[in-house]
């Protein structure tokens, strides 16, 4: 696992233990996707509503430009 040290000034340090698990055979897209029909056909709300995909679709936009121009 991965374990880095945070010092935190005054309050000292912190250690946060990162363990990554098994990916797991799904496609995050789809899944939203579905959902979101799920939600027209049942009159629900998403899971994912409209800002929350907004500002994934920008985070994703902003990170795939800075790995173009790198």
């Amino acid at each position: 696992p991965f374990a880095p040290i945070i010092d935190l000034g005054d309050q000292g340090k912190k250690q946060i233990n990162i363990i990554s698990e098994n990916p797991t055979d799904h496609n995050a897209i789809e899944q939203e996707l579905n959902s979101f029909i799920n939600s027209i056909h049942n009159n629900s709300e998403p899971v994912v509503d409209l800002y929350s995909a907004q500002q994934a679709l920008q985070l994703a936009t902003d990170i795939s430009k800075k790995i173009i121009k790198s």
